[in-house]
């Protein structure tokens, strides 16, 4: 009997080593994918901290952009008005010194006619 026992004893050593080895592999296995993971999500989280400053930045940019917009057509807006009172002054002053003119040849003509 102690043959058989030895012969199977023998044989099953060599199957509860490589039952533990492929346990331990995978397990070893197990630990490596969830190590990846790990670092897929820190990976993940790091590019989502990154992305939100920039996409806010974005916002304002646009918000920025749209401002100067308006106040670039306001003040064209404005200058154009000026531009227009302007022209309409300078044609008035032209009017009156036209008048003023008139009336000093007016003058001139009837001091020289009652003399």
């Amino acid at each position: 009997m102690q043959p058989i026992f030895f012969i199977t004893l023998s044989g099953t050593i060599p199957l509860i080593l490589l039952l533990v080895f492929g346990i331990s592999c995978y397990n070893s296995i197990i630990a490596k994918n969830e190590e990846v993971n790990s670092a897929w999500a820190q990976m993940e989280r790091t590019c989502q901290c990154r992305t939100d400053p920039i996409s806010n930045l974005v916002k304002a940019g646009s918000a920025y952009i749209s401002h100067q917009k308006t106040t670039l057509t306001e003040i064209t807006a404005i200058q154009a008005n000026r531009q227009q009172k302007l022209k309409m002054l300078v044609k008035e002053l032209q009017q009156a010194q036209s008048a003023e003119k008139t009336t000093a040849e007016q003058r001139n003509l009837l001091l020289v006619n009652s003399k």
